[in-house]
């Protein structure tokens, strides 16, 4: 992870920019203290590469359950159940 910091000389306020993945983030401008500005873009990395592990998570889950009930319609079974 590579972090860019940039700030505004006239009034110090701050930005960062995080790369993960090969995926760039942001923080929003105007942060007083430096640390600050690195905590949001790193915060804002760490919520969209969660958001991607669920959502493949949920892919993942959901063909099992396409393989599951393919497995119990070939072999004559009752499909398994939904919850």
């Amino acid at each position: 992870m590579k972090s860019v910091k940039r700030y505004d000389e006239c009034k110090l306020k701050f930005k960062c920019s995080v790369t993960a993945n090969g995926a760039k983030y942001d923080s929003p401008s105007g942060f007083k203290r430096k640390k600050l500005a690195q905590n949001a873009a790193v915060e804002a990395a760490v919520r969209d590469l969660l958001k991607q592990s669920l959502l493949m998570l949920f892919e993942e889950t959901r063909l099992s359950k396409i393989v599951l009930d393919e497995f119990a319609l070939k072999k004559n079974m009752p499909p398994p159940p939904t919850y």
